[in-house]
């Protein structure tokens, strides 16, 4: 019985030890800007940004990749952050994904990676 007691304590001292060996993700915050949309002339371009930050510290996270979504979640393009923890981009939508994105807005998305964690932002878009 004490070698059993023995093993099992060895065992959650080596898992214990593994288990902290391993990084946690850099909590990020995410925060969309409010998007514009060109309808004239056409094609319909939506220009959208986002900010990426350490949640923890607030510096900004570069290289981080950033996809703008409809609520429903097509992709409607990508972007790498900047040193200034930027992403942005144009994206060519139809009508339909307009009044989507219109009505009831667009995400901003950060997956998460073994480096960062997840995040996402939703804000509006406007017509300029």
């Amino acid at each position: 019985m004490r070698v059993l007691i023995a093993f099992l304590s060895a065992a959650a001292i080596v898992l214990g030890t593994s288990a902290t060996a391993f990084a946690t993700p850099v909590p990020v915050q995410l925060i969309a800007e409010t998007g514009t949309a060109k309808v004239v002339p056409t094609p319909i371009e939506i220009h959208m940004e986002a900010f990426a930050r350490n949640a923890n510290t607030g510096a900004n996270l570069n290289n981080v990749l950033v996809s703008f979504r409809t609520t429903t979640g097509n992709v409607l393009c990508t972007d790498h952050t900047d040193s200034g923890g930027k992403a942005s981009c144009n994206a060519e939508v139809d009508q339909t994904q307009l009044v989507l994105v219109l009505l009831l807005g667009f995400d901003a998305v950060v997956t998460g990676t073994a480096d960062y964690g997840p995040a996402t932002a939703h804000n509006s878009v406007r017509i300029v």
